[in-house]
């Protein structure tokens, strides 16, 4: 009878405890296109009780019968709270956190993370922040934007790729420059930001530190930027059509100054530069040799007689589709840029992008297209000093607009030969006149590249995903120099006879 008894106490607990939870179950969607969210948090507010969404955005949970709020939340969506009533079916749509977006990374991680669960150190510069200041390409666009960060314009030759230095440099030779990636697909040392259509980037990341080579081995040392392009429309179930057209002034930030006096000895007779001997062509020390004495004739500012201020021009045009299962992007741009030095041609660049997304099922198909061609004079930098270093070696009171004996303009060595009816020269000063050295010689660097990428993936389980993914990435560079045969050699006294030099580089990778 005890045994009786006590079997049905226990049944009655059972029962008891079994009534006090109640089965809801439901389905999560994303606003913008109806797609199922798959892995959503469902929580019963204020416990500990929850689950996630399947592969069909699917949940069911046990709730207990005092229960009075489901707390629905999506990494990227706004959390949003739903009374549960007396309802057993409850389906939600979640909506797009623009605020949380900006915290959400995809470097060195399998999807989407909020930067505050990470064990690294990630910079993200966002679209809005990069439209604040406009700049031609991804590199420029990083300056000032995230600490740590260094870019360097080596020239300011257009089209001529910035040196970047994350933390500053890791050793004194070899490479120092990041690890480049572009939507997924790791480039090859030297990879140049400056193809790349800052119109087209929606966000840029950046790993400073010993975390880009636990992520990505030792190619990664000194950091890694990656480049995240755009991949549909702003807002859902839309198509937007985007058109801009940009004009403007390209000049110089700001000028070296230089010492404006001399060192040379003033003939008390001609009040002029006296001469090593009657005939002689070059100028004689001052007993002192200190450089305090004011030229005696016209001191010239050849920084601004070789920089100008000289036009740019961006054309710009894109398409994106953002629809319940397939999103695409499609721009074209050019970027026209004549620089600031004279002489030299402009750097025209040209660039197209193409991004895909297309879900069937469980199934996701993703593509990028990318192709770049430019035509620049950033060859210059090649030759040895270079305008923007030779300029800086100058006399100030040196006509650089002066005719040489043959009658060809811009006299070639102000260290050389004398100038007609000038002053006696600078002994040992072997610098070269910039605007002879561009008017005799002809740069030519074109390059091109073609980029792309293709990703097939299935969602097998919430936590679950399986993916292939395949990419391809072609780059050629021609450059060639070519000198007249009339160019004077350093001593102004025969002509080099010309020359041509010329080189093609291919690169191609995939993976």
């Amino acid at each position: 009878m005890k045994k009786v008894i006590l079997f049905f106490i226990t049944w009655l607990f059972a029962v008891g405890a079994y009534a006090q939870e109640r089965t809801i179950s439901g389905t999560v969607r994303a606003a913008e296109d109806a797609s199922p969210l798959i892995g959503a948090s469902v929580q019963v507010k204020g416990t500990k009780v929850g689950t996630k969404t399947d592969v069909n955005g699917r949940y069911t949970l046990q709730v207990p019968a005092d229960a009075t709020t489901l707390v629905f939340s999506y990494i990227g969506y706004r959390t949003i709270e739903v009374a549960i009533g007396d309802r057993t079916v409850i389906d939600v749509s979640l909506e797009i956190d623009a605020k949380m977006a900006a915290e959400i990374v995809v470097t060195g991680v399998a999807e989407g993370t909020p930067t505050k669960k990470l064990g690294f150190a990630i910079g993200k510069v966002d679209e809005q922040i990069l439209k604040e200041v406009p700049a031609v390409d991804p590199a420029n666009a990083l300056r000032g934007k995230v600490s740590g960060v260094i870019i360097v314009q080596p020239t300011g030759i257009p089209g001529t790729a910035p040196t970047i230095r994350l933390r500053g440099s890791t050793n004194i030779q070899g490479q120092s420059e990041p690890l480049i990636i572009i939507d997924g697909i790791i480039t090859p040392p030297g990879t140049t930001l400056a193809d790349i259509d800052i119109n087209s980037v929606e966000s840029i990341e950046v790993i400073k530190g010993a975390a880009g080579a636990s992520l990505y081995g030792s190619q990664a040392a000194n950091g890694v930027i990656q480049i995240i392009t755009k991949r549909g429309a702003d807002n859902p179930n839309a198509t937007d059509f985007t058109a801009r057209t940009e004009w403007g002034i390209t000049d110089l930030q700001r000028l070296y100054p230089l010492n404006k006096s001399h060192r040379w000895q003033i003939d008390p007779a001609t009040g002029d530069f006296q001469r090593a001997s009657p005939t002689g062509i070059t100028r004689v020390f001052k007993p002192d040799q200190l450089m305090d004495s004011p030229y005696p004739g016209q001191v010239r500012d050849h920084q601004k007689e070789l920089f100008k201020n000289r036009s740019f021009n961006q054309n710009y045009f894109a398409v994106g589709a953002t629809g319940k299962n397939t999103n695409f992007f499609a721009s074209g741009a050019r970027l026209f840029n004549q620089g600031i030095l004279e002489l030299t041609p402009a750097f025209d660049r040209y660039n197209l992008n193409l991004n895909v997304d297309h879900k069937i099922s469980d199934f996701k198909l993703t593509g990028s297209f990318r192709y770049t061609n430019s035509v620049g004079p950033d060859a210059i930098e090649r030759t040895q000093g270079g305008p923007f270093y030779g300029v800086l070696l100058l006399e100030p009171d040196f006509d650089i607009y002066a005719t040489n004996p043959d009658g060809s303009p811009y006299w070639a060595y102000p260290g050389q030969v004398p100038i007609p009816g000038g002053r006696p020269t600078v002994a040992g000063n072997n610098a070269i006149n910039p605007l002879y050295s561009l008017s005799t010689t002809t740069f030519d660097l074109r390059r091109s590249r073609i980029l792309a990428n293709a990703a097939l993936s299935y969602q097998i389980l919430s936590w679950w995903r399986v993916e292939a993914q395949g990419s391809y990435d072609r780059a050629e560079e021609f450059f060639k120099r070519v000198t007249r045969r009339d160019t004077y050699n350093s001593n102004m006294n025969a002509y080099t006879g010309g020359g041509l030099f010329q080189s093609e580089d291919l690169m191609t990778g995939s993976c």
